[in-house]
């Protein structure tokens, strides 16, 4: 994959759906998900804050210790500032620069609860936190990717921070060079699950709202600002031409199905990318989207 040309971008996902990246998620399917993970992953060493000694006995330590109180968490105060730095870094750690060493190091002083390694991904880390906790989803958590000792791939999901609205992220980023949507023809488990990807390659930022849609008719209406919904955050190094392709469902926050997405354009049909910046950034309207129902292969 490149980083160039949205239509580029349109030839990769088009015509016939494209699986790629972090799964459809909705809240009791990401809670399902989330115990699967843990099913699925090997804890590894971590670190006390006070040594930084990578044992696993620090890390038996950190997760009955204790919660940090005070005026901020340090880890609150990271998820509102980002520590000071712009996507895709998060929280000071560079993909592609900071080594997993470097970030250990970094993430050792917070409330850390356990750091897994995933046994189907032998370069991927699962970091939980034992607070805060992320409304419907459950504690934060994190995944790593790893190349060569170095920290390639940033991924987490969050709710409830106004950096990350619609409106905002398109006022700092500006247009992005594609944007992708996926969801089903019909509910699943009594939900309607609805996934839209703004991806800035050049930048290496991938920012998905995930969304619980609904139906009316023939359309599949969804609204990226409705209670219950979340942003899942995938970064990585602009210099990693290939990075979106490595995720393919290794290394993300959904593993129980795959994700077919369409570009946007043939997704809502009466928008395109510009006008889509135009009215969510410029005119700040409410940010929903409508999609025809006959679009989407039904839920699996």
């Amino acid at each position: 994959m490149g980083f160039l040309l949205i239509t580029s971008l349109t030839s990769c996902a088009s015509r016939k759906i494209v699986a790629d990246g972090p799964q459809l998620a909705t809240n009791a399917v990401e809670r399902r998900e989330a115990a699967q993970h843990s099913n699925q992953a090997v804890t590894v060493t971590a670190m006390t804050p006070t040594t930084k000694a990578t044992t696993a006995s620090a890390l038996s330590a950190q997760a009955t210790s204790a919660p940090r109180s005070g005026p901020e968490l340090p880890i609150n105060e990271l998820l509102r500032t980002n520590g000071g730095c712009d996507l895709p870094c998060w929280w000071g750690i560079q993909p592609g620069v900071t080594t997993w060493d470097e970030t250990k190091n970094l993430l050792a002083d917070l409330p850390l609860y356990r750091i897994t390694l995933a046994k189907k991904n032998k370069n991927a880390f699962i970091v939980a936190f034992r607070e805060p906790i992320i409304r419907g989803l459950g504690p934060l958590s994190q995944f790593y990717q790893t190349d060569n000792g170095r920290v390639t791939i940033i991924e987490t999901q969050l709710n409830d921070l106004e950096q990350y609205e619609l409106s905002n992220i398109l006022t700092k980023y500006g247009k992005p060079d594609g944007i992708r949507v996926a969801t089903f023809n019909a509910p699943r488990d009594g939900v309607l699950p609805f996934r839209v990807d703004l991806l800035y390659l050049r930048q290496g930022i991938r920012i998905g709202y995930s969304v619980n849609a609904r139906l009316r008719g023939n359309e599949i209406i969804a609204c990226m600002d409705e209670a219950g919904s979340s942003v899942i955050l995938t970064l990585w190094s602009p210099k990693d031409v290939d990075a979106l392709d490595k995720l393919n469902g290794r290394f993300s926050f959904s593993t129980v199905d795959q994700l077919y997405y369409l570009p946007f354009d043939e997704a809502v049909k009466q928008m395109v990318i510009g006008d889509f910046y135009n009215t969510y950034r410029v005119n700040k309207a409410k940010p929903c989207l409508s999609t025809l129902k006959s679009l989407w292969p039904p839920p699996r």
